[in-house]
């Protein structure tokens, strides 16, 4: 049998997850003695439900442009200072890299000839 999943080891225990279940608490012992915290936001009709839902006029999706959005310019600034191999700086009301101007290149990459956006 294969497991797989996330393994966090502290001072007190370890807290594993697997990609298909959910988080446990090891030794077994703190899993069983642990209570989780009350669900304060809303739980998901599911994603596709959702952006059907706000396609259509009704509530915004959980996760809709203007969040997702800010997600993926960290997870895209992330990609470029590995890319880089630097920290870099980001300046997000101009949309550049203030501290490795090089870096800028990949930002807004040239397109190849013949098209256009």
């Amino acid at each position: 049998m294969l497991i797989q999943g996330l393994y966090f080891v502290g001072e007190k225990g370890v807290l594993w997850s697997g990609f298909s279940g959910g988080p446990r608490l090891l030794p077994e012992a703190r899993n069983k003695a642990y209570t989780p915290p009350p669900k304060t936001t809303p739980r998901t009709i599911g994603h596709y439900k959702e952006w059907i839902e706000a396609c259509k006029g009704g509530k915004p999706a959980n996760c809709n442009f203007d969040f997702g959005s800010l997600i993926t310019e960290v997870a895209l600034l992330g990609v470029l200072a590995i890319r880089t191999g630097k920290q870099l700086y980001w300046d997000p009301e101009n949309l550049r890299i203030t501290n490795e101007a090089k870096a800028n290149q990949y930002v807004n990459e040239p397109y190849r000839a013949g098209w256009t956006l």
